[in-house]
């Protein structure tokens, strides 16, 4: 799996190990970045960060994710104007077999000027790329000329999120029953569970109208609930506070505050 690439066990070494040639060309210097914890590693696409030639030598980053806690050693060889990579671990510090970290390694080489060089990283090509995460064709539903269950090119979760008997019910619920009466009893009874996405990692959760509008919504992040009215005004909002009590204020349909 692609989420898997960035934690392979280490391999052995190809080629030769850090400051001696290898098919004519020298790795003369290397350095490796810190471990990032504000990327997600499961996500991380292994991949060339940059690649710049100056005169005979090539200064390549390369970003992937690997065991915490290590050192790395890196490891080339060059051949038939493809470059291979790979790392070995020097030491492993404290135990965290456990903990993947995103890292960053930049290595020198002297003696690679190929303008059509092809990278490998443990037999495997990497491209050059401004995408830190895997991407993917995006995709959504549309329900009655609303879109729903939107992934983004990185296959996140994002906006309204509805399963699909209530889509089916959505766009089953044509017609409103005549009575006002009836009607009432219709718009109070008729409504989806939803919920709304923000890159997946947060979400808010609440009920629709069948025209796909907000009925209330509660959001855990700041304990503030919400109440709609048909037109998509808001009719009412509470939040804890102190003391345990409940903080409320509502508004007219017209979106007069009632005081």
């Amino acid at each position: 799996m692609k989420t898997l690439f960035g934690h392979l066990i280490i391999l052995l070494a190809i080629g030769q190990v850090f400051g001696q040639k290898t098919d004519g060309i020298k790795l003369i210097e290397n350095s490796q970045s810190a471990c990032d914890r504000n990327s997600d590693p499961n996500r991380l696409r292994p991949r060339i960060i940059s690649l710049k030639h100056n005169s005979d030598t090539l200064t390549i980053e390369v970003g992937l994710a690997m065991i915490c806690c290590h050192e790395y050693i890196p490891s080339i060889k060059y051949t038939s104007d493809t470059l291979y990579i790979s790392y070995e671990a020097k030491n492993e510090g404290e135990d965290c077999a456990a903990c993947i970290c995103c890292y960053s390694f930049i290595h020198k080489i002297k003696g690679i000027t190929s303008s059509n060089l092809t990278v490998k990283l443990y037999d495997r090509v990497i491209e050059l790329s401004d995408e830190k995460y895997w991407t993917f064709p995006p995709t959504f539903v549309i329900v009655k000329g609303d879109t729903v269950n939107r992934k983004d090119k990185y296959g996140l979760k994002q906006g309204i999120w509805i399963d699909d008997d209530a889509i089916q019910k959505i766009e089953a619920d044509t017609l409103a029953p005549k009575d006002y009466s009836l009607k009432r009893i219709h718009w109070a009874e008729q409504s989806v569970m939803f919920l709304r996405y923000t890159d997946e990692r947060f979400f808010t959760s609440g009920r629709l109208y069948l025209n796909l509008k907000v009925r209330d919504e509660y959001n855990p992040k700041t304990g503030i609930r919400q109440e709609f009215y048909r037109n998509g005004m808001i009719k009412k909002e509470c939040h804890d506070a102190e003391g345990g009590q409940q903080k409320c204020r509502q508004w007219e349909r017209n979106g007069r505050e009632i005081k």
